[in-house]
């Protein structure tokens, strides 16, 4: 019985480390992808893809638009190979180049994100033109629904551990250690993925802007629990001695009498 426990136990705790892995690594990317994260660093791919390499925008472009802001309130820049709206307001224009830039920028960040997609979630990440899908509404709903996915099957994985444990405080020191060691790679995380792109796909590396941040709130969590397991242990000691002494106590004076 002894050794069933502990195989089933080794068993649980590898799952859990498995779970705790999944869910730091995926809210590390739902927090990335939350819009207030994805719009700073998705401006600057926005200027260096579609305006600069797609779209061409350039100072013939900008001295065009000067002249027709003369006759019009708006200027819709043509660019046959996307889909987003490339309008802008003539006053932006009567404010400089770099005004137009950054205008452009924050807008087709917005219909970035905010893009109603036909095709499946992976359907959509194997397509070429869809690459901005990864940082799009709908790849956050998806990651985010992982997320709670993965949360509840690792608090599961702990309540067998609990259950399991003969020593139930050793469950929660257990839990705790297992926690650190799985945010470990958290802290790394961006350096590692970034190490193995290209130049041009370096801009993915912001997806893992949050990690270091979730690691450390996964190392307070993980301290929170290995206290409430010292707590546990010293509590039930504390109580054996109380009852160990006392009993003793209560014999010699029996004795005496």
């Amino acid at each position: 019985m002894g050794a069933l426990r502990t195989i089933g136990l080794i068993f649980v705790t590898i799952l859990f480390f498995v779970g705790m892995m999944a869910t730091g690594t995926l809210l590390v990317i739902v927090n990335s992808l939350d819009y207030d994260n994805v719009e700073a660093d998705l401006n600057k791919v926005v200027k260096e893809v579609i305006l600069e390499e797609v779209a061409q925008f350039d100072e013939e472009d900008f001295n065009k638009m000067q002249e027709d802001c003369a006759l019009k309130e708006t200027y819709t820049l043509e660019a046959d190979e996307t889909e987003f709206d490339l309008t802008v307001p003539c006053d932006i224009v009567e404010q400089g180049k770099d005004a137009v830039m950054d205008y452009y920028a924050e807008s087709l960040t917005s219909q970035i994100y905010k893009q109603n997609y036909t095709c499946e979630f992976w359907d959509c990440v194997g397509e070429e033109n869809n690459l901005f899908f990864l940082f799009s509404e709908e790849s956050y709903d998806y990651w985010n629904s992982k997320f709670y996915l993965a949360l509840g099957l690792t608090i599961f994985f702990f309540i067998l551990i609990f259950l399991i444990a003969e020593n139930k405080s050793n469950s929660f020191i257990l839990a705790g250690i297992i926690m650190i060691i799985s945010g470990l790679p958290l802290l790394l995380g961006k350096v590692i993925i970034g190490s193995f792109m290209g130049e041009f796909l370096q801009f993915l590396t912001f997806i893992f802007s949050s990690a270091y941040w979730v690691a450390i709130k996964i190392f307070a969590f993980a301290v929170v629990v290995i206290v409430v397991g010292i707590l546990w242990k010293v509590f039930h000691v504390g109580l054996w001695v109380s009852k160990k002494f006392g009993r003793s106590g209560e014999k010699v004076v029996e004795e005496k009498k």
